[in-house]
């Protein structure tokens, strides 16, 4: 968080997670350099909220009017195919559905794109996977491909591309890039707005009382002092 907010982040850090081996490992996290901050979200109250350790969520005002739920998650090692992985997918689709928002899933999902569209888990969130061409992920001369993006259809055409950065900090990992691009939002301006004249007419209701006799003798003297009268 400290190198976060140094470097001008909004950030949100699970820092670390027990493994089934009882030691720690890298966390999840979620850092963006937009404008707007990153915000909590608000969950279903029926639905089961995803291991805060393995899964963290927050929503994200960015290229669009309404949020987008940006997603970090880091799957047990394995298979996808395996129970705990599969618990977990099964979470996190009922909890997107739950939302019903757009979102941008970025994980280790432990296994290959093509194992996680053999599941129908994409088609259950209505997901489309961004992967880079090259491998993500190498340890003692075994390269995979197990980092990668999840999108939701309806805002996949903001993906400009997917990539690998060469240079990590994470030992075996390479940092997976997904560059979106989307029209910026029209900023409002307010205008005052002239409001009309009221038309010049009688007011509607009870007519006028008619003038007094001292009245009209006052108008009589009035004109008299103005006019000569032969």
């Amino acid at each position: 968080m400290v190198g976060a907010n140094y470097s001008g982040l909004h950030a949100a850090v699970h820092p670390s997670i027990r493994t089934e081996l009882e030691g720690l490992s890298a966390g999840v996290a979620i850092s963006c350099q937009w404008a707007t901050a990153l915000y909590e979200c608000a969950i279903p109250a029926e639905v089961e909220i995803p291991t805060v350790e393995r899964c963290i969520a927050r929503l994200w005002y960015g290229p669009f009017k309404d949020p987008l739920l940006l997603v970090s998650a880091y799957f047990h090692t394995g298979s996808l195919t395996s129970a705990v992985n599969r618990t977990l997918l099964d979470t996190i689709a009922a909890w997107l559905k739950a939302m019903g928002r757009p979102f941008l899933i970025g994980a280790d999902w432990q296994d290959d794109p093509d194992v996680l569209i053999e599941l129908g888990w994409l088609d259950e969130v209505a997901g489309q996977v961004f992967a880079p061409d090259d491998h993500t992920f190498s340890s003692n001369g075994h390269e995979t491909k197990i980092d990668y993006w999840v999108v939701s259809r309806s805002i996949d055409f903001i993906v400009n591309k997917c990539y690998t950065n060469p240079i990590s900090t994470i030992p075996g990992h390479d940092p997976v890039i997904l560059e979106i691009t989307a029209e910026a939002k029209s900023a409002t301006v307010m205008k005052p707005k002239r409001i009309p004249r009221l038309p010049a007419e009688v007011p509607k209701g009870c007519a006028l009382p008619p003038p007094t006799w001292e009245d009209f003798s006052a108008d009589i003297a009035a004109v008299q002092g103005h006019v000569d009268i032969a």
